[in-house]
């Protein structure tokens, strides 16, 4: 009995692991794409702005890039 709590203790650090390991990669991944994106985003709505819209622009953007 004792065998089957050691290892379900074991199972429950392993899947923290994962979890902390899983969210320093969504950080790492977020922050390579927000670099790659910044020169774009930034021109993109330079030219939106002086057209008189902002927010909206930014969300077509973000759209584009995805889709």
């Amino acid at each position: 009995m004792g065998m089957h709590r050691e290892v379900k203790i074991e199972y429950k650090k392993l899947k923290d692991k994962v979890k902390e390991y899983n969210k320093k990669d969504a950080k790492f991944y977020s922050n390579m794409l927000s670099k790659m994106l910044e020169p774009h985003v930034s021109s993109f709505l330079k030219r939106r702005v002086s057209m008189g819209k902002n927010r909206e622009s930014f969300i077509e953007l973000i759209i584009f890039w995805f889709v």
